[in-house]
């Protein structure tokens, strides 16, 4: 998959990019779960949002110029075209910075791959089992949910720098963020679901993801729209 544009954390941004291949090759696979974008109601709606989420929340920025883009190609056979944001966000106060991919998209297809499929690979080897954490929220959408849990996996760098990424991802119908076991039971009733992951290099002293995510997902929520 070709990227328009390089970054100083090229691998991160990869191991993202990669994610949205490896959907985009079992496509026909998952075509009798994906329907039709135009059967869906409300999906303008959310798209927009989606794409409005603040390039600012808090200490965390994204320039432009750091974002991802998947080929047109990709784009349209996912069925995700004005859907998705692949962006950089860097904390202004202690120089951490993490690599963020939020879509929407047909169910069957968003639910498919996780990063253990995707990343795993010659240079890296994921480290352990995916561990859930949790995130306390306010009852965003009156589902009565009060934490949002996210599936946590490390990989480790093969290569002679060494080093470890970690991964959280998880899948939201538009209400709370949910690490599921069997996300395509969990959310079959849904035409579309949201599907958000967030990646960093792992520092020794500080989980710069769990960090963002504690920081930014109150404002992720209002970016996502129940359908």
């Amino acid at each position: 998959m070709a990227f328009h544009r390089r970054h100083k954390n090229t691998p991160l941004i990869v191991g993202i990019v990669l994610v949205a291949a490896a959907m985009f090759s079992v496509t026909m696979v998952c075509a009798n779960l994906t329907g039709r974008w135009s059967r869906f109601k409300g999906l303008e709606e959310s798209q927009a949002l989606l794409k409005e989420l603040p390039r600012t929340i808090g200490d965390w920025k994204s320039d432009p110029k750091d974002d991802g883009v998947i080929s047109k190609a990709e784009v349209s056979m996912l069925q995700i075209e004005n859907s998705y944001i692949i962006r950089v966000y860097k904390n202004e106060k202690n120089g951490a910075d993490v690599n963020l991919m939020l879509m929407v998209g047909p169910t069957g297809l968003i639910v498919v791959h996780t990063p253990e499929i995707c990343f795993g690979g010659r240079d890296f080897k994921k480290e352990d089992t995916p561990k859930k954490v949790s995130f306390p929220i306010a009852d965003y959408s009156g589902s009565g949910a009060t934490d949002d849990t996210f599936w946590k996996v490390r990989f480790v760098n093969q290569s002679i720098r060494g080093g470890k990424i970690a991964f959280y991802y998880a899948v939201s119908s538009g209400n709370e963020w949910v690490a599921s076991k069997d996300p395509r039971t969990l959310f079959q009733q849904f035409r579309y679901v949201y599907k958000l992951q967030v990646q960093a290099h792992e520092d020794v002293d500080n989980d710069n993801v769990e960090h963002f995510l504690s920081d930014c997902l109150p404002v992720i929520h209002k970016h996502i729209k129940p359908n």
